[in-house]
């Protein structure tokens, strides 16, 4: 038998007030963004933010290093490049540190980039600007999750042992299936793909990363499969990276660079040579 109903009680408490806190911070995240009134961005690191997260940004980023004559990269590795002058920026003054003393993982090199100083402080500008959630009431509204998926489970076991035991299986009891559909209730306000590029981008921020897909689709490259190599004769077809930016390694005509970049995105592996035509021969 229920002791005075609060055996009973409880767990529904509990649950109830599990779920109207991820309501609320799901809600309190949906709102914390202001619609955006600046122009679309320009500039291609912070629409590769947009468009691919910070991955895309180190991509874009090595892209450009390369095209200015900064950085080679040849097969695994990436050394300095015939330019000396990296410029005063955090993203050149970030890779000049790390080849300065000879030949880098490119591996290693991508990582740093993509969890650098920079891209915070580039995350935060495209928050301001109204273009992507914030990561902090995303986090919350994560925590929020996980409490009440905790507190339905461990209700639905307290349920089970309110129940007087009369007849059919423990786990029919009011109390746990009342918990089990608070459970249910609260699965559509998950969390789940928010964390994603995609996941943090607002309604402006969506509607400006289509505006500029649709006005540079030219550089989605997938065709460019059997494009010739880099060089003079041969100039890049996206000089400012914005292609890099918007659609990936798609974005690379030169078929070595374009290797060599999705090499830099995968974990090193203790099989394979590491080398395999770098794209050492264009220096932008």
């Amino acid at each position: 038998m229920y002791d005075n109903g609060l055996t009973a009680l409880a767990p529904l408490l509990a649950s109830g007030a599990s779920l109207r806190g991820l309501w609320r911070e799901r809600a309190e995240c949906e709102a914390s963004v202001e619609p955006a009134g600046a122009p679309d961005p320009a500039d291609p690191l912070p629409v590769a933010l947009l468009a691919g997260g910070p991955k895309r940004v180190a991509d874009t980023v090595l892209f450009g290093m390369h095209q200015a004559g900064r950085l080679v990269l040849d097969g695994k590795k990436a050394r300095a490049g015939t330019t000396e002058a990296y410029g005063s920026g955090p993203w050149e003054r970030l890779v000049a540190e790390r080849v300065a003393r000879g030949a880098v993982d490119t591996h290693r090199l991508h990582e740093k980039l993509a969890e650098s100083n920079p891209l915070t402080a580039l995350d935060e500008a495209l928050v301001r600007d109204g273009l992507l959630h914030p990561l902090g009431p995303l986090r919350a509204w994560r925590r929020s999750w996980y409490l009440h998926a905790v507190v339905c489970v461990v209700s639905a076991f307290v349920g089970v042992a309110a129940s007087d035991g009369e007849g059919g299986a423990a786990w029919l009891n009011p109390v746990s299936l009342c918990v089990l559909a608070l459970l249910l209730v609260g699965l559509p306000w998950a969390p789940f793909g928010r964390f994603t590029p995609e996941g943090r981008l607002t309604p402006a921020g969506a509607a400006a990363l289509r505006r500029l897909r649709e006005a540079h689709r030219r550089l989605d490259g997938s065709s460019w499969a059997n494009a010739p190599a880099c060089g003079h004769e041969h100039p890049h077809a996206d000089p400012e990276g914005i292609g890099v930016a918007l659609f990936g390694t798609n974005g690379i005509r030169d078929k070595a660079l374009r290797r060599a970049i999705r090499k830099a995105n995968e974990r090193p592996s203790s099989s394979g040579c590491g080398g395999g035509g770098g794209c050492g021969g264009c220096g932008g």
